[in-house]
């Protein structure tokens, strides 16, 4: 996890680059993530990352990181015990509530899980059945559906839940009722300009709010951030013009490439997305003018300590401003968390970062796959280091991170089947979300993942064996009664010679 500072310089705040579950306890610099899809800073400065590929929450605080929420175990249960002896299902979005609680989501159980302030877990929304049903009666038995991706909460308790690849935006009221806000169902881009209920949504992997109440809507599938105005529910575009690719700085945002896969607003009211294939994070200004905040357009992990707009990025997948105006990133593919302070520079506040190519190894004698990150091995999941400096941990694939009112910041460490959290204090400031900015939600892995696992016949054409799937989506928000919810992203399965899923 990378951060940016007001000035342009961008540092590592958390992640070591390696991938991997490790740093509990030390240090957010040294500690490993698997896949963290998605940030949240709360009111007191704490870091909250969803660390989807570990299935945990984990938080920073004062420098150092440790799990919140998760105990490794990719698995639905722990409801009503302690959040850190519950099984966390691939978190994928995050969201903090002013009194402590938080909320995130778990993409493979379709379900919203909550974390009060005594650190007891519960669901939220969803039965753990995926499907589309209980629109106008309570969330609990509500169905939810598609790839869940980031959530967010308003100031009245509202909770607005992605739900991606059903190309749907649910709403939940601060009584629990459930109903839909946006999207028919049916994917495709249309619909502006008229209700939201009405739209076609394609695969939206992340929501923000503004102090406004407007409703930002990352679509990294038609290349556009749309947004929903809160009186009306009228749905226009703000951002992207239908292609994914860089087309320069200075111009009207609505006819700029960009591949939205996270939103976030600051506390001047700008829109910032994480630009994921383009390796950049991008900034609409008030006059609807777009630039670049940091990277330079070329995907690796560089930069640290100098401006944030020389700094390379490796696929940010998730972006949160704080109180004060410093920026979060959620850089996946550097297995890091990074930081843009006030002053312009950037650095790692979790994770070392490490920018090598993505290779396959070929398969184990048992029939495991193997394969390397960055040219480095990806050992089995392991839990290590809690404890110590957030900067020295290891994350295995954060995909995911939240700023909680506490000021810590919280991280699905996606692999690690964990949630992990790097209290504030050191290179986590104690300040909480930008206002409007109460649920900070996650995105999906990277574009080219792979919904199912696949397999590739001699036609050439790919398939998804039947019962099969491997998603990698993280998400976290912090909400309302001290909760945190969680979202469940990844999962992969694998069917034996004895027709035995593992």
């Amino acid at each position: 996890m990378r951060r940016f500072e007001v000035g342009g310089s961008i540092i590592t705040v958390a992640g070591t680059g390696v991938c991997g579950y490790a740093g509990e306890g030390g240090p957010a610099g040294e500690a490993a993530f698997n896949a963290p899809s998605d940030i949240a800073v709360a009111p007191d400065g704490a870091i909250y990352i969803a660390d989807t590929g570990s299935c945990r929450i984990r938080r920073i605080a004062g420098g150092e990181i440790a799990t919140v929420a998760g105990n490794g175990v990719c698995a639905p249960g722990g409801d009503g015990g302690p959040a850190t002896s519950a099984g966390v299902w691939h978190a994928v979005g995050l969201a903090g509530a002013k009194d402590g609680s938080w909320f995130f989501s778990e993409q493979d159980t379709c379900r919203v899980r909550r974390i009060d302030i005594r650190g007891a877990v519960t669901t939220y929304a969803g039965t753990g059945v995926c499907g589309h049903s209980g629109d106008g009666g309570p969330a609990t038995r509500a169905q939810l559906d598609g790839m869940l991706g980031g959530i967010a909460l308003a100031e009245d308790g509202t909770l607005y839940v992605a739900e991606g690849s059903a190309c749907r935006v649910r709403r939940i009221d601060a009584q629990g009722v459930i109903g839909t806000l946006a999207g028919t169902g049916v994917c495709g881009f249309g619909g502006d300009g008229g209700s939201a209920r009405e739209a076609q949504l394609n695969f939206v992997s992340d929501v923000a709010l503004d102090g406004n109440g407007s409703l930002y809507l990352a679509e990294p599938f038609n290349c556009r951030v749309r947004r929903i105005e809160p009186t009306t529910g009228v749905i226009d575009t703000v951002a992207g013009d239908g292609s994914c690719d860089y087309n320069g700085e200075g111009i009207p945002a609505a006819r700029a490439g960009v591949e939205p896969w996270g939103v976030s607003v600051g506390p001047d009211g700008a829109l910032y997305i994480a630009d994921s294939t383009n390796c950049r994070v991008r900034v609409v200004h008030d006059d609807g003018r777009i630039d670049t905040v940091a990277g330079t357009g070329e995907c690796a992990y560089a930069g640290d300590g100098g401006p944030a707009t020389e700094a390379m990025l490796f696929r940010p997948y998730d972006v949160v401003v704080d109180q004060l105006g410093n920026i979060y990133v959620d850089d996946v593919r550097s297995f890091a968390v990074r930081k843009l302070d006030t002053g312009g520079i950037i650095s790692t506040v979790a994770g070392v970062g490490v920018s090598r190519p993505v290779d396959l190894g070929g398969f184990d004698p048992t029939g495991g796959l193997l394969c390397s990150l960055h040219n480095l091995p990806i050992p089995a999941p392991s839990y290590l280091r809690d404890g110590g400096p957030a900067d020295q941990a290891g994350l295995y694939f954060p995909y995911a991170i939240a700023l909680g009112y506490d000021g810590h910041l919280y991280i699905a460490d996606t692999f690690d089947h964990r949630v992990r959290r790097v209290t504030c204090g050191g290179s986590v400031p104690c300040a909480g979300p930008a206002a409007g900015e109460a649920g900070l939600p996650g995105r999906p892995v990277d574009q080219g993942r792979p919904d199912q696992d696949l397999r590739l016949p001699v036609s050439g054409q790919a398939e998804a064996p039947h019962g099969t799937n491997f998603s990698l989506a993280p998400w976290l928000a912090a909400g309302g009664a001290a909760l945190l919810l969680l979202a469940a992203a990844a999962t992969r399965r694998r069917r034996g010679p004895d027709n035995g899923v593992q």
